[in-house]
């Protein structure tokens, strides 16, 4: 036997005998059966017993489930998945549609820059040439007798304001528009639509310049002036670099 034991106390003094000793933890060792004295209503009772602990732990298992979980379940269901790839799907077009349309009126931005550029350093050629021809035609009529330097100054100034307001009104029939979309502006209109489809701030102001200096120069005193000072005004005070590129505007009567 193990001796791992409990020793009963000492016996009285009287006299007595030792009391054996019982090894419990030996007989358990030793796998003997402990008796159980159940009926068996007791034992169904203790299995009715023993279920219902199970389906309450599984409730509770599942009321405990974080809502992480729960979370993550529904977001792992079809329905879910789809609706996800139908936003995703739906917003990309958008974005993508968008970029499409804000490239797409880039693109029709600097097409108008440029059309715009054209007509005007062409308004600007064809004004300069006909005050060329004017003071030709003036000069012209002083050096013959068929008209008086009177009529022939006078002759002068109307060619001159013909040309000038060639340049600043829409274009007749005889002074076709370089675009036909542009056939009803005139240059003031011009250089608007232009400042308006800029978004240098650099180009903007540099067009205002050139619309203040119009305005100021439409009076009916200004348009009087002599043909070549005309010619100076135009070059100094209206032409800009990036309308003489396709056209050649300068001034006829200088070098």
């Amino acid at each position: 036997m193990s001796n791992d034991t409990r020793t009963l106390p000492s016996p009285p003094v009287n006299g007595g005998s030792w009391i054996a000793v019982i090894d419990v933890e030996d007989e358990i060792n030793a796998g003997k059966p402990m008796p159980i004295d159940l009926t068996d209503a007791e034992i169904e009772r203790i299995r009715l017993e023993e279920k219902c602990r199970f389906v309450i732990r599984e409730e509770l298992a599942e009321h405990s489930s974080s809502s992480a979980s729960r979370a993550w379940k529904f977001l792992n269901s079809a329905f879910t998945l789809w609706l996800l790839s139908a936003v995703v799907v739906s917003a990309g077009g958008t974005i993508y549609a968008k970029w499409s349309e804000a490239r797409a009126a880039e693109r029709r931005r600097i097409a108008t820059c440029e059309a715009l550029d054209l007509e005007i350093g062409y308004r600007f050629s064809h004004a300069l040439l006909s005050l060329y021809r004017v003071q030709l035609t003036y000069d012209e009529g002083l050096g013959s007798n068929d008209k008086s330097p009177a009529e022939v100054l006078l002759e002068q100034k109307r060619g001159t304001i013909e040309a000038v307001h060639r340049l600043y009104y829409a274009p007749a029939d005889s002074f076709p528009p370089l675009y036909p979309e542009y056939a009803k502006f005139g240059l003031p209109a011009l250089v608007t639509e232009l400042r308006r489809n800029q978004h240098d701030p650099a180009a903007r102001d540099e067009l205002t310049a050139v619309l203040r200096n119009i305005t100021v120069d439409s009076t009916d005193e200004t348009i009087e002036l002599p043909t070549a000072n005309w010619t100076e005004r135009i070059i100094s005070k209206y032409v800009l670099p990036r309308w003489t590129k396709d056209f050649e505007v300068k001034d006829p009567f200088g070098p």
